[in-house]
């Protein structure tokens, strides 16, 4: 640390005041020492020295955070800071605005350092509002309302937006030229869902109405009687339409 920057460090240090010096295993022990060996020099009420593993979030305590290895725990110097008080880093990218989101203000860069201040109020502070005093701020007389500082609300639309939108359809849902219900391919309106519905429930009516007459029929020769009309043909499934020799169709199961 050159000795200007020692001496720009040592000028943000008040009397009296309580001072906080974080460092990392990354920091020179030489410069480490040099600035806590001129510290004392300014009088100060209280001064630690604590790498940045061991800061634990406190009430506030400090004037000053002094902060030469560059962490990320700004949320935790915002709290350990007392009202007004200020930290102080090694300068970076974007340093400004993460202070800023952090609740730090009054940011100004100094050398090759950044000072930046918290708040005059602390986190969870609370503060009664007066509004009996600014009650008279919105009291007004109907006569002060000129008519030319209304706006006719008629004026703010134009041609344009009293124009009627057209309304495009993009598919072809409908009925075919049988008369019959269609639904179109990408169709999105809920005909397609309700032709299914409707197909399915025709189909579930059949099933319960229409009965063999041993109900066993569509199983198998192993179940069927001795007149059964479908012996000798495989096994098929409820409901199927089957087709018997000389061209009967059966689809009473």
């Amino acid at each position: 640390m050159n000795e200007i920057s020692l001496n720009n460090i040592l000028n943000k240090i008040d009397a009296n005041s309580n001072v906080l010096v974080v460092y990392g295993s990354e920091l020179v022990p030489d410069e480490l020492d040099q600035l806590i060996s001129k510290i004392p020099s300014r009088s100060v009420s209280k001064l630690d020295v604590k790498n940045s593993s061991q800061i634990d979030v406190s009430s506030p305590t400090y004037d000053l955070i002094i902060s030469l290895n560059g962490d990320f725990n700004y949320e935790i110097y915002f709290k350990i800071l007392k009202p007004n008080g200020k930290i102080l880093l090694t300068d970076r990218e974007n340093l400004q605005s993460v202070l800023t989101l952090n609740g730090f203000q009054n940011f100004v860069k100094e050398d090759s350092f950044c000072v930046a201040q918290k708040p005059n109020f602390d986190v969870g502070a609370t503060r009664k509002l007066n509004f009996k005093s600014s009650q008279k701020v919105w009291q007004f007389d109907p006569d002060d309302i000129q008519e030319n500082d209304l706006i006719n609300t008629d004026d703010l639309l134009d041609d344009l937006d009293l124009k009627k939108p057209q309304v495009v359809d993009k598919f072809d849902c409908g009925t075919s030229a049988s008369g019959k219900k269609k639904a179109c391919k990408n169709c999105s309106c809920g005909l397609a869902e309700e032709l299914e519905s409707e197909a399915t429930g025709v189909q579930k009516k059949n099933q319960e109405t229409v009965k063999s007459a041993c109900g066993s029929c569509y199983l198998g020769d192993a179940f069927r009687c001795a007149s059964c009309p479908y012996l000798g043909m495989p096994a098929f499934k409820p409901g199927e339409k089957v087709q018997l020799a000389g061209g009967l169709a059966k689809s009473d199961l």
